[in-house]
């Protein structure tokens, strides 16, 4: 009988050519189906019986019943899509359709999670319980897979899940995580400001959508610097010095009190801009449109887009009728209507502190104190893994993939120039099989006896 780290040795090969198959041959979310049936051909070869199920044309769940008896079910994780970009990679498996490429290891995720249906397979008769294994689609766009998948009964019957997403910016044999918050939450929006237009000369006669929407822009930002819960304290004295003189005559004078409005409104700017989305939540407006490209003619409408990023589940829930709150305020105040209006959110990925401390002894154990990161703050982005964590408890973790030229600023996740060390798969099946192991197995994986 194999060993469980003779089983690992073995399956490594598989793993590369499994991921250089689904790298060559990418779709992007809610077009995976190609994917999903390779998955799928793929599981129906294992070497024990797997149960599997296809929730959605383009998404594959199987069940592996252990063979020491009943137990709890444990849930692994792995996404399938790719990004709409054009490979620059040079890499001689880079993708053959045009235009799409897994620039973020989601080719990994699921090559990983194969390799280690495979070698749990083989340990089938160690295993109390069951194990699902998850291979999901749409992470990357809104509705996500995650979401689509719970509302289908995915986690039915699952008490815990786990995943892992690779990372060019850190070597090979590094596995990074933290407990509570991993990555924020994210809520997009739009703004729709409706005045009166007319011609520019005439403003008088208008509503100018324009100058409402900019002065929404502008209060807007102070929700985050004014409206969010602030911790240390420097107090501070601010001097204008201008020029005064009659007000009839403000052309011959310096008005500090005009100075000084503009640097209250401004000072605002400095937190909610220039902070970074670590230490406090973020509201950018991306997009401002208004009129139709003509010099004279004020328009009737503005229609602006932004984000919200949060990394406190209470802050996204009350952000949004600030907001509202503002802007209706502006709008009534100019006589103009308004409508805000967001797209179904991201939440907050957010690591339990039990499943974080089974993924974090699993990786100590594999890769040594030494090479274990414990992330200090969340990270940027978002991640649809939360939509599990809101139904049961579960753990992501930050698997090191970097080449030879760590830092890099053109290999990095979601560029078109991304590349990854395929030694860091073997990692992420070990990590895999561990976390399992230890969880599932009286005695734990990855041993030479």
């Amino acid at each position: 009988m194999k060993t469980s780290l003779q089983l690992l040795n073995a399956v490594k090969h598989e793993v590369v050519q499994w991921r250089r198959h689904i790298h060559e041959y990418p779709y992007v979310a809610y077009e995976e189906q190609p994917t999903a049936d390779y998955v799928a051909d793929v599981l129906s070869n294992m070497p024990a019986p797997l149960d599997i199920r296809r929730l959605t044309p383009n998404s594959v769940v199987a069940d592996l019943r252990g063979g020491a008896g009943e137990g709890p079910m444990y849930a692994l994780r792995a996404d399938m899509d790719a990004l709409p970009l054009q490979e620059e990679s040079g890499e001689p498996f880079s993708s053959k359709r045009p235009g799409v490429m897994h620039a973020c290891g989601h080719d990994a995720h699921t090559a990983m999670l194969l390799g280690a249906v495979k070698v749990l397979c083989q340990m089938r008769d160690r295993i109390r319980g069951t194990v699902r294994f998850i291979f999901q689609h749409a992470e990357e766009v809104i509705p996500s897979g995650a979401k689509q998948l719970v509302g289908l009964g995915v986690l039915d019957g699952v008490s815990m899940i786990f995943g892992l997403h690779v990372a060019a910016e850190y070597p090979v044999g590094t596995i990074c995580t933290r407990q509570g918050t991993l990555f924020g939450a994210c809520n997009d929006f739009d703004i729709v400001i409706r005045g009166a237009g007319g011609h520019a000369s005439q403003p008088e006669l208008c509503v100018d959508p324009i100058v409402i929407a900019a002065e929404v822009v502008t209060n807007l930002q102070t929700i985050i610097s004014r409206r969010t819960l602030m911790g240390a304290c420097n107090d501070f004295d601010i001097v204008i010095r201008g020029a005064g003189g009659h007000a009839s005559q403000p052309e011959l004078c310096i008005d500090p009190i005009f100075v000084a409005a503009e640097v209250v409104a401004n000072l605002q700017a400095v937190v909610s801009r220039r902070v970074s989305a670590l230490k406090a939540p973020v509201l950018s407006i991306t997009t401002f449109e208004g009129g139709r490209g003509s010099y004279n003619v004020i328009p009737d409408l503005v229609h602006m887009r932004g984000t919200l990023r949060c990394l406190d589940r209470d802050v996204q829930a009350r952000v949004p009728n600030l907001m509202e709150s503002v802007i209706a305020g502006i709008a009534k105040a100019h006589g103009a209507q308004h409508e805000l209006s967001w797209l179904e959110p991201n939440i907050v990925t957010y690591n339990d502190p039990k499943a974080y401390e089974v993924s974090k002894a699993a990786a100590v154990r594999l890769v040594g104190e030494g090479n274990y990161q414990e992330l200090s703050t969340p990270l940027p982005g978002v991640a649809d893994f939360s939509e599990y964590q809101a139904v049961v408890p579960g753990c992501l973790c930050w698997l090191g993939v970097g080449k030879s030229g760590v830092g890099d600023v053109n290999n990095h996740n979601y560029s078109s120039k991304f590349c990854m060390n395929e030694a860091g798969m073997e990692v992420g099946v070990k990590h895999h099989v561990l976390v399992i192991a230890s969880l599932m197995m009286q005695t734990e994986g990855c041993k030479e006896d």
